[in-house]
């Protein structure tokens, strides 16, 4: 196991309830083998949505008022030429540092990911000298002795993000031909690309959530076959739209917090992603974010504070607060969690409707994000023992899942840090 909490499944055991709904019963729920996209990569068919794009990095109040706040992708050309390791990165630069051959990284092996497949540990040194002849890539922090090639994201040049937002830089290093499941994280994000292309396949969730079932809910992705997606399995499919967006060496992407997405690589690949706290980003006041970028604020001069444990009801809030986001009864409720046709007096609904009662303060048997903001600490404790209430029960009406097995218990970066492959 790697030292990192993964993006994806930081949440623990509410995060698998709440990432996606849980489909219980077959899959296949309808039939769509004439959609022209059955069978075919993920995305590959469209239709597609455009993508704003703009020259370099944005100031700090534009990308957080016009993108951020409002979660909505950009693509920044050329802001990653900003970075001395756009022009130092290549093998022999690399080869060449004193502490590369005794700086250990994690390695994966697979190209097409597989988050069964073991994590393997050698030196920086030894991984640059035999990627380019295994199906090996590497996945980890960006590494201490070249952290200061990588200037931050200009956008994230504001003292309370660089001191108190960001969770974790990662590195990502591979011959090409990588590609990731279709998956979430519970991070914003901006990856930018040193070397080689890659791919974005993007998903808005507001819109979508409902189509693409996410159907490992333990560490939010899906069993879609990216390279051959059965229509047949997973038809709401057949009603999604895309942001497809392409990135050439140089170039960043930001991916809002909990967009659905899947990513492939092309030609040897070095890129660099950022992820920074949502949650922590509402409370930021702008106003301390004036003209502060500073071309020598590099990865080695911020804080990257981690995954740290939340607390008991942290994660839960935070969930509820992105799920319900507008007035709904409990039947819409019900289906934030259960994909299925079911009956009135379903055991495992019943924690379901216990939680909608203990938010619905006013009894118009509707529910409303102010009224989810209203809940005290104590009425919080109540929804959270509901809701482990109704992981038991669900768990018994579905059975144990055959095609999940994994051995590791979820908390490795493993699980959510191929976004970028």
């Amino acid at each position: 196991m790697t030292k990192f909490a993964a993006a994806a499944t930081v949440d623990g055991l509410l995060s698998m309830l709440l990432c996606g709904a849980i489909v219980v019963g077959d899959v296949r729920l309808g039939s769509d083998r004439h959609h022209a996209g059955h069978l075919k990569p993920f995305g590959s068919v469209g239709p597609y949505l455009p993508t704003d794009e703009v020259a370099g990095f944005p100031s700090t109040a534009v990308f957080f008022r016009r993108y951020v706040n409002r979660m909505r992708p950009l693509k920044m050309i050329g802001a990653a030429k900003q970075s001395n390791g756009f022009r130092r990165w290549t093998d022999e630069y690399f080869q060449s540092l004193s502490s590369a051959d005794n700086y250990s990284v994690s390695v994966e092996s697979g190209k097409k990911e597989d988050r069964s497949n073991p994590v393997y540990s050698m030196s920086f040194l030894e991984f640059v000298l035999e990627y380019n002849s295994t199906d090996h890539y590497m996945v980890d922090s960006v590494p201490e002795f070249i952290r200061k090639d990588v200037l931050l994201p200009g956008p994230l040049h504001c003292p309370p993000i660089y001191n108190e937002m960001l969770v974790e830089n990662i590195f990502w290093m591979s011959s090409g031909g990588t590609s990731s499941v279709v998956h979430t994280d519970s991070v914003d994000n901006i990856i930018c690309s040193f070397r080689g292309n890659k791919q974005f396949i993007l998903i808005n969730p507001d819109i979508h959530r409902n189509n693409v079932v996410l159907d490992h809910p333990e560490g939010a992705y899906s069993g879609i076959d990216v390279d051959s997606v059965d229509y047949t399995k997973y038809p709401g499919l057949a009603s999604v739209s895309y942001h497809l967006v392409d990135l050439s060496a140089g170039d960043c992407l930001y991916i809002p917090f909990k967009w659905i997405h899947q990513v492939r690589s092309f030609g040897s690949n070095i890129a660099v992603n950022i992820w920074w706290s949502h949650q922590k980003m509402k409370h930021l006041d702008a106003s301390q974010c004036v003209n502060r970028f500073n071309p020598e604020l590099t990865l080695d001069k911020v804080n990257f504070l981690g995954f740290a444990p939340p607390t008991d009801t942290d994660m839960l809030k935070e969930h509820f607060d992105d799920l319900v986001r507008k007035e709904i009864d409990v039947e819409q409720f019900i289906s934030l969690f259960v994909q299925e046709t079911h009956d009135e007096d379903t055991g495992y609904l019943l924690p379901l409707k216990q939680v909608f009662i203990v938010i619905d303060k006013d009894r118009d048997k509707r529910i409303s994000p102010k009224e989810i903001a209203q809940l005290s600490d104590e009425e919080w404790k109540s929804v959270q023992r509901q809701m482990i209430r109704f992981e038991v029960l669900i768990e018994d009406a579905i059975g144990p899942d055959d095609d999940n097995n994994d051995d590791d218990d979820g908390g490795d970066i493993r699980h959510s840090r191929h976004d970028e492959l």
